[in-house]
């Protein structure tokens, strides 16, 4: 590829500082290292994939083709890059809450996947110091026994849909606080979804009409 260019030039001045090209041969493969190290864990939790996915030859061939000379982490440490993501993205979520300015409203909602598998998504919302809303995603539970009053009573909520079943969670988080002392009372302070309720409503009307 020498069209008498700088390619030409380069090959040249590799060959005469095989020092200086060996060194920048390392650092960029520190580099890449680094760069997969802190890419490959959103890219994991991002797309759901499992962690061996950097074991595959497909994988290899696209790094390689980036960079012949990346170094590719191991399925363990992409394992543990991921969970110190967590723990951080866990920490930074907790400093958020406890310095909140305000109060903190929390809402559940159940939903299940295509396959007959039910969630619990429980978020937050709450106004920072610059009057800003911030919505935060605080867990997203897998629901063993669908509907069950019993398993929701481990989870903070303040709103939620019109369920019987929700009111059973709410008497059983009642209790919880009451033993470590918590003021919560199962009504008071039990706010239901309001676009729930309409929503409701508006299909009993259009069913009674048509």
């Amino acid at each position: 590829m020498n069209n008498g260019g700088s390619t030409g030039n380069l090959k040249h001045h590799l060959k005469s500082h095989p020092d200086k090209f060996d060194s920048s041969m390392v650092k960029q493969a520190e580099f890449m290292k680094n760069f997969l190290q802190e890419g490959n864990p959103q890219m994991v939790v991002a797309d759901d994939q499992p962690f061996t996915i950097v074991e595959s030859d497909e994988f290899h061939d696209l790094i390689k083709l980036c960079n012949p000379i990346a170094l590719i982490p191991s399925t363990d440490t992409v394992r543990n890059d991921v969970l110190d993501t967590f723990k951080n993205y866990q920490t930074t979520m907790q400093n958020l809450l406890q310095n909140s300015p305000g109060k903190i409203s929390f809402a559940l909602d159940r939903w299940i996947s295509p396959n007959i598998i039910s969630f619990l998504e429980i978020t937050c919302h709450y106004i920072d110091t610059d009057w800003d809303l911030k919505d935060i995603l605080v867990d997203f539970v897998d629901l063993s026994d669908p509907h069950s009053g019993k398993n929701l009573a481990n989870i903070l909520a303040i709103t939620t849909d019109n369920a019987a079943n929700n009111d059973t969670f709410f008497k059983e988080f009642e209790k919880v606080c009451n033993k470590n002392r918590i003021d919560f009372h199962h009504k008071r302070n039990h706010v239901r979804c309001v676009a729930h309720i309409m929503n409701l409503a508006v299909q009993e009307i259009y069913i009674e009409t048509y």
